[in-house]
């Protein structure tokens, strides 16, 4: 088994996929409430879209979380899969 090849860009999407989520908001709803369109969301969700500071900024706030509690999760997120691509090196 093989770990997901992960960056930045796509650990942003599912960490901003799985909040959006848990907040059950449709992207279309999200995008209203962050002021960014739902094709931009989808793209950022999919982790093909980069991401700015101030549209960073506008996902938090849809979030009703802080930049800094956003940045935070993806590092957690990153932590996560470092440790699940040395396990699976191990095999």
């Amino acid at each position: 088994m093989r770990a997901k090849k992960t960056t930045l860009q796509s650990l942003l999407g599912d960490v901003v996929a799985e909040r959006r989520a848990a907040l059950r908001l449709n992207q279309d709803e999200f995008g209203e409430k962050c002021g960014l369109h739902r094709t931009f969301i989808s793209r950022v969700e999919r982790g093909v879209q980069s991401v700015g500071l101030d549209s960073l900024a506008k996902l938090a706030t849809g979030l009703s979380i802080s930049m800094t509690e956003l940045v935070a999760a993806i590092e957690r997120a990153q932590r996560d899969q470092e440790i699940i691509q040395r396990a699976l090196a191990k095999r």
